[in-house]
């Protein structure tokens, strides 16, 4: 419920089992200059007026609904 309230910033939620039950895209990383926090830079599929124009950041390594447990990815093959 919070993920789906989220305005902008770091997001981050303390969450003892995170189960997953939605699919983004994570598309790049950042460093915030003042707190020095690492986070990922997320698109959602919920449009631009979610979130940060659909974007998201969330807080790596922890409390970040387990962002980071279960990724899949294509490997795109060149066909000469």
């Amino acid at each position: 419920e919070k993920f789906e309230a989220y305005t902008g910033g770091i997001f981050s939620e303390k969450v003892l089992i995170p189960i997953s039950n939605h699919i983004v895209s994570l598309v790049g990383w950042g460093v915030d200059p003042t707190t020095k926090e690492e986070y990922w830079i997320g698109r959602n599929s919920w449009g631009s007026y979610w979130g940060e124009l659909g974007f998201f950041r969330i807080k790596m390594y922890k409390e970040n609904l387990g962002i980071e447990n279960s990724c899949s990815y294509g490997i795109p093959i060149v066909d000469n």
